[in-house]
């Protein structure tokens, strides 16, 4: 078994015990797969909170390089 796949086996079942996961992470699956919710940043700033119903690859990548106005900035 792999050593990243223990490690989210881990972050499952403490998750499912009720216990705060914190994921830093620029893998956009495991983001997408592993979080309840993601909260992005830019320049040391919050610019966006996504719940657990919006994580997709691709939304995580839109938001992460787009302002609130759908500016890009990647």
């Amino acid at each position: 078994m792999g050593a990243k796949k223990v490690i989210h086996e881990e972050i499952v079942q403490l998750a499912d015990r009720g216990k705060c996961v914190l994921l830093i992470s620029s893998d956009l699956p495991e983001l997408a797969t592993l979080s309840d919710r993601v909260m992005i940043m830019r320049k040391g700033r919050f610019i966006r909170e996504m719940s657990k119903t919006e994580l997709s690859e691709n939304a995580i990548l839109l938001a992460a390089n787009t302002d609130r106005e759908g500016r890009d900035h990647g």
